[in-house]
């Protein structure tokens, strides 16, 4: 069969408007729908421009307030722990762990590192250092309305003479720094907005204070006072290759040695 030139037109008109039609029914049915879905949502099927962008910001607003997420390893971790140290009191060093969080960023907002009672000389060290180089710079770090939102066991290491059980946790504060003659002027962060941060403390377990402390860095590990074995694992109540009680010739010591935001 012969189409002509004609036809051959009359096609493409048809295919065009086949086209049109179907880019309309398209267009159609996701206006029915967007409009179907903000009468459920909002109660009405439109939204100004200026309300959704309101709505916009509302969003980024609630980020704020969504505390971070926190590596929550205590069920895993705590028994091995118990079982090395059946005298760890879990509760006990979790509100230690908490207390050590909120004395550590009191003492930077106050610029007095004597508020920190619990720590390590070094932790100390740092704290003192911080509030140094704040002060080196002329200025001033705020932590204000601090509310933990969570906190859990993320990790536990042993190494020789020293165990490590490090505490996780979320928290939430206005946090910014200020010129330190002029606290009116803010020079990073924000008065108005809340920070959502993560912070790490590690509560650590020394087994011989005097060998680990003059030691670490060489990563020299503990021995019998016996036979002069080397204590391979901490909490062992007796030599393993004498049976010497290990426990009376050691100071047991735990004692918080860092504190840093991670997120």
């Amino acid at each position: 069969m012969y189409f002509g030139f004609d036809n051959f037109i009359y096609i493409q008109l048809v295919m065009r408007l086949i086209f049109l039609l179907t880019f309309f029914v398209v267009i159609f049915t996701i206006i029915r729908r967007v409009r179907k879905f903000n009468k459920t949502m909002f109660g009405t099927e439109r939204i100004p421009l200026n309300e959704a962008m309101e709505g916009f910001r509302d969003g980024l607003d609630d980020t704020d307030l969504s505390p971070k997420s926190v590596s929550s390893m205590t069920g895993l971790l705590l028994p091995r722990i118990i079982k090395d140290f059946p005298e760890f009191n879990y509760n006990e060093m979790k509100e230690a762990a908490k207390n050590v969080i909120f004395t550590y960023l009191q003492a930077i907002d106050e610029r007095r590192s004597s508020i920190l009672c619990d720590g390590t000389s070094d932790l100390k060290r740092s704290l003192a250092d911080r509030i140094t180089r704040n002060s080196g710079n002329y200025h001033k770090e705020h932590f204000k309305e601090i509310k933990l939102h969570k906190m859990e066991i993320s990790k536990y290491e042993k190494s020789a003479g020293v165990c490590t059980i490090t505490f996780q946790a979320a928290l939430q504060c206005y946090h910014y720094i200020t010129e330190e003659e002029n606290e009116a002027c803010v020079v990073k962060g924000s008065k108005d907005k809340l920070e959502q941060s993560k912070y790490e403390v590690d509560l650590i377990y020394i087994q011989d204070r005097d060998v680990v402390e003059g030691n670490l860095d060489e990563g020299a590990g503990l021995t019998c006072p016996k036979c002069g074995a080397p204590v391979k694992n901490l909490g062992v109540k007796r030599c393993e290759y004498c049976d010497t009680p290990i426990i009376e010739f050691n100071i047991k010591v735990w004692e918080f040695s860092r504190c840093e935001q991670v997120d």
